[in-house]
């Protein structure tokens, strides 16, 4: 596989810490302009004049993901003019490296020996020279195996760029359906300005005027918070599953999955069970946030800071969850929410939401259609997860040297099959 050695930081790279410059929020706001000013994790914002106009690698210094290095990363890399402030340390490879093979070896790697910890967590720059990465001698070998990672890296931001892009339709989408909706010929209506006498003014602004303009709590069935229940009743061998706020992805689904277990009398338990159409609300920290409930093999019930929905035949529980979505429901949660140290939304105050109500079949059209977006939202996600496994899986590999790289750069299939 040719010969590996250990660098220590002083022999693959330089730092470049003497050149940062510090500058507050408010001095950037007095000297704008389209520089990038980067710190610890990342861009803070931008200002006028550069101090660096080359590539260069940051890890940070204080601040940084240095617990999360697995799934965050440690060091990031810039290109093009820049201003860093003291939160990180810049690092340029030397000329018998790599750059993106350095960068590689440093992007997650496990930093936390040489942390020194007090209130905030640091990196100083002592300890940063002592981190060493496990290299070929060959640069033309360095450079093969980082072209193998460039390449899933360029899947990985393909792929973030498309879930970027449908997250955009969607929510424009989201904004349409719920403004204008879906007419008798299937196509949204006729904007406002257009056609206003198909509109109405209510409590939320100007909807269709078959809607009917409603309180949440009028097509309600039942509404019930989850039980309280002692920590320790948490039990894998249990009986029930209680879902937490932290069970909620954020485009309104439960993630079974992750669902802790609990043993508790039936009794306690009966009258929360989830059913099928089931709308479950967070209403602590995440306050809005809704699902609806599928149908699973095992009892779940919400916790005991979340509501359960039950509504009447007319009403669909996923138009209400994509509802729940938008920025007029946003609003109307921002404006009931108690502030606190962590937000609560009062169920009681749900049932005084305004909503805009089309009839059933047009709150299907809704929904097929917003289902469509998503559907390749989730897509898009799923093939985002394999490529980020893959990555790990590659990194682990080609930078221990286990995997050996000969030839031309691999493909990341045919490199970890």
């Amino acid at each position: 596989m040719g010969d590996w050695r250990n660098y220590s930081l002083n022999q693959f790279a330089d730092v470049l810490d003497s050149f940062r410059i510090p500058v507050n929020e408010e001095e950037r706001t007095k000297n704008p302009g389209e520089t990038p000013y980067y710190g610890a994790n990342g861009l803070q914002g931008y200002i006028s004049g550069w101090l660096f106009d080359e590539p260069l690698i940051l890890i940070a210094e204080d601040g940084g993901y240095f617990d999360e290095y697995s799934t965050r990363p440690v060091a990031y890399k810039i290109e093009g003019k820049s201003w860093v402030n003291n939160h990180a340390h810049i690092l340029r490879p030397k000329e018998e490296f790599d750059f993106n093979f350095v960068f590689y070896s440093l992007q997650h790697k496990n930093i936390t020996p040489f942390i020194k910890g007090g209130t905030r967590a640091k990196l100083n720059q002592k300890e940063l020279r002592e981190i060493e990465i496990f290299s070929p001698v060959e640069k033309r070998h360095q450079q093969k195996i980082a072209n193998i990672l460039q390449t899933i890296d360029r899947a990985i931001e393909h792929t973030e760029a498309l879930i970027d892009k449908y997250q955009q339709i969607k929510a424009g989408l989201m904004h349409d359906l719920f403004t204008r909706g879906i007419g008798p010929n299937g196509q949204l209506r006729p904007p406002r300005d257009h056609a206003p006498e198909l509109y109405q003014q209510t409590p939320i602004g100007w909807i269709p005027k078959e809607w009917e303009p409603i309180n949440l709590g009028k097509y309600i069935e039942s509404n019930l918070y989850g039980p309280r229940f002692d920590a320790r009743d948490y039990d894998e061998s249990g009986n029930v599953k209680t879902i937490r706020g932290t069970d909620f992805s954020k485009d309104g689904g439960i993630i079974y999955s992750q669902v802790p277990v609990a043993r508790l009398p039936m009794q306690k338990i009966s009258r929360h069970i989830l059913k099928t159409g089931d709308v479950v609300v967070v209403t602590t920290a995440d306050c809005g946030l809704t699902a609806v409930f599928e149908e699973q093999e095992f009892y779940f019930i919400p916790s005991a800071y979340a509501v359960k929905y039950r509504f009447s035949d007319n009403v669909s529980p996923h138009f209400i969850k994509y509802f729940m979505q938008t920025s007029i429901a946003k609003r109307q949660v921002s404006k009931y929410v108690r502030q606190g140290t962590l937000g609560n939304l009062p169920g009681s105050d749900l049932l005084r939401f305004h909503v805009g109500l089309a009839n059933s079949h047009e709150q299907k059209a809704i929904v097929k259609r917003l289902d469509a977006v998503h559907e390749k939202i989730v897509a898009e996600q799923k093939k985002l997860d394999k490529l980020d496994k893959q990555k790990s899986g590659l990194m682990h590999d080609l930078l221990t040297g286990k995997v050996p790289v000969t030839g031309d750069a691999a493909a990341p299939e045919a490199a970890h099959g």
